[in-house]
C-alpha cells in the first residue's frame, strides 16, 4: 500500500486572527484560502473582495473570509462532539523544564521533527518524577514557536483516575483535534457516522476505534504542505490498564505507517506492555533519560536558579551540592525540595531537615525509597498537621483528592465533604489545608493536582500510620457524598428547558445552562457514584442512602442529568456496578432496580441521546406500569400520554427492539470481530452488513457478485469483509466505505465454497468446488503462488492455523489436507480415513491439531507437524454423529450422536474415554463443554438436558425436566453455572447446573422450533435460532427478549462469536434486507394528538409533526400501530406493530411538557 504523508498547511495570513498570528495550532484555514507562496509576495498592502488591508509589524497581512465554510465546519464540529464524545478540556500542565534544564534532550527531539524519517514516535521514558511531564509541556511551547514548520494538534496528559485516563476516550479526542487541523478529515468522519447514525465512538474497543477513525487518513493527500502534524501524549503508563496500553501502541504504530506525516511524542514510565509495544525500532526513536539523558546537572542548575547567588533564599554551593546528590535523577524530589524550602521560616532549618532523611541508595525493589523518605519529612515539618484536629482534616481533604476520579476546586471539594458529619467544614479551612501543601499539592485553573507518586507513597507501608489512606475507605466516603449531593440538587428540568420539540443539540446556550444549572460537585457525583460504591466496602449508612436515592425521583432526575451532561452511556457503566455491590452484599432490591435501569437505557438510548424531555413524555409514558421506575412518577402528579394495545393489554417491556425484514435467500452470514456488526451473503448475489444494535443496514448493498454468495467473513480488525461466490470470484469489500476494495479475485472455476481471512489480516484463502484452494494478497488483490492443487472433488472448508502460516481444508474427496502458506506446497500426504466427504475442518487452539467431521459419522484429530491421525478414527458410535465440540484447552473432544450416546475422546490417543454416557432415550442433537472443561451438557430428542461429570463419567444429578419436545441445541454459560437449551416446543430454557433446576420462566417469543441457542461471553445475553425465521436475543437476568432479527427460512445453528457478546446465524433462509424507510410521505392515517393534522415517523422512531418539530419517540413495536389508526385489533394482540389506541387527554409536548410532572397542571397546548 503506498504510504501518503499528511501534514498541515502552514499558517495563513490573516488581518484580524489574533490566535493565527500566535501559532494557535488550533486555527483551520479555509480551504478556499491559498496555501504556500501566494501572488501577494513582496507586497505590503493589497486588498481582497474590496477589503483594505495593513501591514502589522512588517508582516504582510490580508483577509479572505468563506462563511459557508465556517458554518460548515461548525456543523462538522458539531457531529463529531456529539459522536466521538472527545475530551474538550483536557488537563493542562503548567511545568516547564527550568530555564537552561533538559536543552539536549528538547533539541533532540525538535531535531527528530524536523528532519523526519519513519520513525513516527518519539518515546521519552524514565522513573516517577524524572521530569516527562516538564518535558512534554516544554516540548509543546517549542512546536508552537515553530511557525510553518511544525502543527501541534493535541497536547494530552493521562492523569490516573481523572478523564483523561478514561479508556474510551484518548483515540477519539485525538482524531477530534487532527480534525480541527485536516478539514477533509473532518469530513471524511462525519461521512463515517452519517453511515451509521446507532455509532459512537464510546461503544467500540481501542482496536477498533483506531482501525474505524484513523483509515480515512491513508486517503487524504496533503504532502504539498511542509508542516508535519504533531500529538504529545504524556503519561500514557496512567491511562487505561497495560493490555489496553498495548493495543493501543501495537495498532497505532501500523496506522501511523500508512498514514505518513503525523508524528506522536509519548511520554511514560518504562512498565512492561509500554516497553514490548515500543520495541520497533524502525518506528521508534527512544529517549531514555535514565541513561541517555541524566538529570543531575540539570537539577544542580534548577537549585541554583532558585537558591544561588543573587536569589532571595541563597544557600551554600555545599548546601546546593548535598541537596542534588539527594535528588539522585528525579527531578521530583528537587521540585518537592524547593516547594518545600520556599515554604520555611528558617533556610537553615529546612535544609537540615532534608539533609536528614535518610543517604540516597541504590534500592531496586523500590527506586522511590528517597521520594518516600521526602514525603514523610514535608508531612511531618508541617506545624498544622501536629494537631488531631489538623490531622483529621488532612486526611478528609487528602481522601478525596487522591480517590476522586476527576480534579476538584476547593470550592467543589468543600461542598464535598459538607456532606461528612465527622469535621465540621467550612472554605477557608479547606483552602488553608491546600496552601499548606504546596510541596505536594499543586493548582491548575483552580484545579487541585498531585503528583503520582505522592498518592502512590500515600498507599504504601513506607507512609507513616497516620497519613497513611485506605482506598476502600475512601471510595466508601464518597459514594456517600456523591448520594447525598444527588438527593439534594437534582431535580426536573435541571436546565430548565422550555420545549421538548427540538433536539439538544439544537439548543444553542445548553452548555451555558449546564454550567449554571449543574454545579461542578453535581457533575462529578452523577458521573462517577457507582464506582465508589462499588470500589469501597459500603454498608450501612451507604446501603440506607442508597435506599432512600433509589426509592424517589431522584433515580429519574439523575438519568436526566446524564443525558444533559452527553453521559448516556454512563448510566449502564455506574448502574452494572452499583448491581455488582448488591450482589456481593446481599442488598435486597438495588441489583432488580439497577437492571430495569439499564433496560430502560437501552430502551430509551435515542431519546436520551438526542432530546432529554423525552425522558419523561416519551420514556416514563411508554414504561411498563409493574416498572420500579414508575415509584419515583406516582410521587408526582406525572401526565402522560395512555397508550394500549389491541385487545386492552397493557404496555409491558417489548420482546423486540429491532427488526430486520427479509427479502431474499441468506446463504451466509457472519459477524465482526466487536460484535457489533453482521455480514450476510444472499441467494441474489448481494452482500449486506447490519448493525447489531439497531438491526438497520449499514451503508449500501455490496453489489458485485452475479450469483448467489456462499461464504463470507470479516478481517481480524473488523475493517473488511471478504465473499465468495457461485460467480466463481472472491470480493474484497472495505465495511465504512461499502466499496469493493480493487477487482474481484479471478481464478477458481467453479463455485467458491469458502473463504477466510489470515489472523493478520493480509491473506485470504478460498476453497472451490474446481478442487483448488487458493491465496490471496489482501493489500494487491493479486494471488499468491499457484492455486493449491491436490483435491481430486469439491472444497468444502477452508481455515487458517492460529499464527497464520498453514492452512486446512476438506473435501468432497474425503480427505483433509494441509498447506505450507509461505510455499503453497502441500504438508505430508493428504489425510485419508473418512469414508465420506469432509464437511468441516478446524484448528486446535494451540494450531498444532486439526479436528474434521465427515458423513461418515466418525470425527477424526490429525497431528499437523506428522500429518498423522492421532489415534484412531474416533469411532463408537453406532450411528449418524450430529454434534462434535472441542475442550476448552484442546485435549478432548465431545460428540453427540443418533444412537443416543455421548462419549468424550482423547485428542493425543484418539480413544474414548470412559464408556459412552448414556441416558439419553432418543438420538443427541447438541453437545457442549464447560468452560473449565470439566462437565459436558447434552441435548436430546428425548426432551431432556444432561449435564455429565467428565472425569467420572457420571451424569450429575436428574435431567433436566421441563421440555415438552425435543430438545436441539444445549450450551453452557461463559462461568460455566448456567447452561441454556433450546427445543422443538418453541422456548428457550436456562439452568442452574448446580440444582438442577430451572431458572425463572421458559423463553417464549419463537412461533416454531427453536434449532439452536448459545450464550454471549459476557453470559448477560442468549442468543437462538429457530424455525420460525427468526434470531432472538434475551436478557439472561430479566428473561425478556431484547432483540428478534428475522429471517425467512428455518436457522441453522449458532455460534458465539469469541470475543464477542454477539452471535452469528445461518439459515437457507430469506436474505436480511432493508426495511422499508419508515419516514414516509405526511400521512393523515399515522396517529397525532390534537392540534397536528399532518404527522410522519422517522427512521429513529420519532413522532414528528409536519413542520419537523418532535412530538413522541416510539418503541419499535409500536410504530406500526401509530402509522396505521384504522388497524382496531390484531391476533394476537401482543404481535410487533399491532394495533394501538392512543388517549391524548392527558398528553403534553412542546413547550408544556414541563405540566407532565408536578403538582400544578394546567391544559395542555
Amino acid at each position: 500500500m503506498e504510504v501518503i504523508p499528511i501534514h498541515t498547511p502552514a499558517p495563513k495570513k490573516g488581518s484580524l486572527n489574533v490566535a493565527e498570528l500566535q501559532g494557535d495550532p488550533s486555527y483551520a484555514p479555509s480551504p478556499s484560502m491559498q496555501t504556500g507562496p501566494s501572488v501577494f509576495s513582496g507586497a505590503s498592502h493589497v486588498t481582497v473582495d474590496g477589503t483594505p488591508n495593513i501591514n502589522v509589524a512588517g508582516r504582510d497581512v490580508y483577509t479572505t473570509i468563506n462563511y459557508n465554510y465556517e458554518k460548515e465546519k461548525e456543523n462538522l464540529n458539531k457531529t463529531l462532539k456529539e459522536k466521538l464524545n472527545p475530551i474538550m478540556h483536557p488537563v493542562k500542565k503548567q511545568i516547564y523544564c527550568a530555564e537552561g534544564t533538559r536543552l539536549q534532550l528538547l533539541d533532540d527531539i525538535c531535531q527528530w521533527v524536523l528532519q523526519p524519517d519513519n520513525h513516527y514516535v518519539a518515546w521519552i521514558h524514565g522513573l516517577a518524577g524524572s521530569g516527562k511531564s516538564a518535558v512534554a509541556v516544554s516540548l509543546a511551547e517549542r512546536f508552537r514557536k515553530m511557525d510553518g514548520r511544525v502543527n501541534l494538534a493535541l497536547t494530552f496528559h493521562c492523569v490516573k483516575g481523572q478523564e483523561t485516563s478514561n479508556t474510551f476516550q484518548l483515540v477519539p479526542t485525538i482524531c477530534y483535534h487532527l480534525a480541527q487541523c485536516v478539514p477533509q478529515y473532518a469530513k471524511a468522519l462525519v461521512d463515517i457516522f452519517e453511515k451509521d447514525a446507532s455509532l459512537h465512538a464510546g461503544s467500540i474497543p481501542i482496536r477498533e476505534q483506531l482501525s474505524c477513525f484513523l483509515e480515512p487518513l491513508y486517503s487524504i493527500n496533503q504532502k504539498q504542505h511542509a508542516t508535519s502534524t504533531i500529538i504529545i501524549i504524556d503519561g500514557l503508563d496512567e491511562w487505561g490498564k497495560p493490555a489496553d496500553q498495548y493495543i493501543f501502541l501495537e495498532n497505532l504504530q501500523s496506522h501511523l505507517q500508512k498514514i505518513g506525516g503525523i508524528y506522536i511524542v509519548i511520554t511514560s514510565r518504562k512498565e512492561r506492555d509500554i516497553s514490548r509495544a515500543m520495541n520497533n525500532r524502525s518506528i521508534v526513536q527512544s529517549f531514555d533519560l535514565t541513561t541517555s539523558y541524566p538529570a543531575q546537572k540539570d537539577i544542580a542548575k534548577f537549585f541554583e536558579m532558585h537558591f544561588g547567588t543573587n536569589t532571595a533564599h541563597q544557600i551554600s554551593k555545599h548546601d546546593i551540592d548535598a541537596l542534588t546528590q539527594k535528588a539522585g535523577n528525579l527531578f521530583i524530589w528537587a521540585n518537592t525540595a524547593v516547594n518545600y524550602l520556599e515554604m520555611q521560616y528558617s533556610m537553615k532549618a529546612g535544609v537540615e531537615t532534608l539533609l536528614k532523611t535518610k543517604a540516597a541508595r541504590d534500592n531496586i525493589e523500590n527506586p522511590y525509597s528517597d521520594l518516600y523518605d521526602l514525603y514523610a519529612a514535608v508531612l511531618d515539618n508541617l506545624r498544622r498537621l501536629q494537631t488531631k484536629k489538623g490531622i483529621q482534616l488532612f486526611q478528609l481533604v487528602i481522601d478525596i483528592i487522591i480517590s476522586a476520579y476527576e480534579p476538584f476546586t476547593v470550592k467543589a471539594l468543600t461542598q464535598m465533604l459538607e456532606q461528612q458529619s465527622q469535621v465540621a467544614i467550612e472554605y477557608e479551612m479547606v483552602h488553608e489545608m491546600i496552601n499548606d501543601l504546596p510541596a505536594v499539592l499543586s493548582t491548575n485553573n483552580g484545579q487541585i493536582l498531585y503528583h503520582l507518586s505522592f498518592a502512590e507513597f500515600l498507599s504504601s507501608e513506607q507512609c507513616p500510620a497516620k497519613y497513611r489512606i485506605s482506598q476502600e475507605g475512601c471510595h466508601e466516603m464518597l459514594a456517600n457524598m456523591c448520594v447525598k449531593v444527588m438527593m439534594r440538587n437534582l431535580k426536573f428540568n435541571i436546565c430548565n428547558l422550555e420545549t421538548s420539540s427540538v433536539r439538544n443539540s439544537e439548543m444553542l446556550d445548553l452548555e451555558d445552562r449546564i454550567e449554571q444549572q449543574i454545579a461542578p460537585q453535581l457533575q462529578y457525583s452523577a458521573t462517577w457514584w457507582g464506582y465508589h460504591v462499588e470500589n469501597g466496602n459500603c454498608l450501612n449508612e451507604t446501603s440506607t442512602n442508597m435506599m432512600d436515592f433509589l426509592s424517589g425521583s431522584h433515580l429519574i432526575f439523575w438519568m436526566e442529568c446524564m443525558s444533559l451532561l452527553q453521559k448516556v452511556t454512563g448510566i449502564k457503566m455506574n448502574t452494572k456496578k452499583v448491581a455488582a455491590w448488591s450482589r456481593k452484599h446481599k442488598i435486597y432490591g438495588v441489583e432488580a432496580t439497577m437492571q430495569e435501569v439499564e433496560r430502560f437505557t437501552d430502551a430509551f438510548s435515542i431519546p436520551l441521546f438526542e432530546s432529554t424531555p423525552h425522558l419523561y413524555i416519551s420514556g416514563c409514558a411508554l414504561t411498563p406500569k409493574t416498572s420500579p421506575l414508575q415509584m419515583g412518577k406516582s410521587k408526582w402528579n406525572y401526565r402522560g400520554v395512555n397508550i394500549e394495545k389491541g385487545g386492552g393489554m397493557k404496555i409491558q417491556w417489548e420482546q423486540t427492539l429491532q427488526l430486520i425484514h427479509v427479502g431474499g435467500l441468506v446463504q451466509s452470514i457472519a459477524v465482526s470481530p466487536n460484535g457489533h456488526q453482521l455480514v450476510s451473503g444472499l441467494r441474489d448475489g448481494i452482500v449486506r452488513i447490519w448493525n447489531v444494535q439497531t438491526g438497520q443496514q449499514i451503508g449500501d448493498p455490496l453489489h458485485g457478485h452475479t450469483s448467489l454468495v456462499i461464504s463470507v467473513a470479516f478481517s481480524p480488525d473488523g475493517q473488511q469483509v471478504v465473499s465468495g461466490s457461485q460467480d466463481e470470484t472472491v470480493r474484497i469489500w472495505n465495511v465504512q466505505t461499502g466499496q469493493q476494495i480493487g477487482d474481484p479475485l479471478h481464478g477458481h472455476t467453479s463455485n467458491v465454497t469458502s473463504v477466510a481471512f489470515s489472523p493478520d489480516g493480509q491473506q485470504v484463502v478460498s476453497g472451490s468446488w474446481d478442487q483448488t484452494v487458493t491465496i490471496w494478497n489482501v493489500q494487491t488483490g493479486q494471488q499468491i503462488g499457484d492455486p493449491l492443487h491436490g483435491h481430486t472433488s469439491g472444497v468444502n472448508s477452508v481455515a487458517f492455523s492460529p499464527d497464520g502460516q498453514q492452512v486446512v481444508s476438506g473435501s468432497w474427496d474425503q480427505t483433509v489436507r494441509i498447506w505450507n502458506v509461505q510455499t503453497g506446497q502441500q504438508i505430508g500426504d493428504p489425510l485419508h480415513g473418512h469414508t465420506s466427504l469432509v464437511t468441516s475442518v478446524a484448528f486446535s487452539p494451540d494450531g498444532q491439531q486439526v479436528v474434521s467431521g465427515s458423513q461418515d459419522e466418525t470425527v477424526r484429530i490429525w497431528n499437523v507437524q506428522t500429518g498423522q491421525q492421532i489415534g484412531d478414527p474416533l469411532h463408537g458410535h453406532t450411528s449418524l454423529v450430529i454434534s462434535v465440540a472441542f475442550s476448552p484447552d484442546g485435549q478432548q473432544v465431545v460428540s453427540g450422536s443418533q444412537d443416543e450416546t455421548v462419549r468424550i475422546w482423547n485428542v493425543q490417543t484418539g480413544q474414548q474415554i470412559g464408556d459412552p454416557l448414556r441416558g439419553h432415550t432418543s438420538l443427541v442433537t447438541s453437545v457442549a463443554f464447560s468452560p473449565d472443561g470439566q462437565q459436558v451438557a447434552s441435548g436430546s430428542w428425548d426432551k431432556t438436558v444432561r449435564i455429565w461429570n467428565v472425569p467420572t463419567g457420571q451424569q450429575i444429578g436428574d435431567p433436566l425436566h421441563g421440555h415438552t419436545n425435543n430438545v436441539t441445541s444445549a450450551a453452557f454459560s461463559p462461568d460455566g453455572q448456567q447452561v441454556v437449551s433450546g427445543s422443538w416446543d418453541q422456548t428457550v430454557r436456562i439452568w442452574n447446573v448446580q440444582t438442577g433446576q430451572q431458572i425463572g420462566d421458559p423463553l417464549h417469543g419463537h412461533t416454531s422450533l427453536v434449532t439452536s441457542v448459545a450464550f454471549s461471553p459476557d453470559g448477560q445475553q442468549v442468543v437462538s435460532g429457530s424455525s420460525d425465521k427468526t434470531v432472538r436475543i434475551w436478557n439472561v437476568q430479566t428473561g425478556q427478549q431484547t432483540r428478534a432479527l428475522p429471517h425467512t427460512f428455518p436457522i441453522n445453528p449458532i455460534t458465539s462469536s469469541l470475543n464477542s457478546p454477539k452471535l452469528v446465524a445461518s439459515s437457507m433462509s430469506e436474505d436480511i434486507s432493508t426495511s422499508p424507510d419508515p419516514q414516509s410521505q405526511l400521512d393523515n392515517s399515522v396517529q397525532l394528538p390534537p392540534g397536528i393534522s399532518h404527522g410522519y415517523i422517522n427512521q429513529q422512531g420519532w413522532l414528528c409533526s409536519h413542520d419537523n418539530k418532535l412530538v413522541l419517540w416510539l418503541l419499535p413495536g409500536m410504530r406500526g400501530g401509530f402509522r396505521d389508526k384504522h388497524q382496531v385489533l390484531t391476533i394476537p394482540p401482543d404481535a410487533p406493530n399491532g394495533a394501538i389506541f392512543v388517549n391524548w387527554d392527558n398528553f403534553v409536548y412542546g413547550p408544556s411538557w414541563t405540566q407532565c410532572w408536578g403538582s400544578s397542571l394546567s391544559p395542555h397546548i
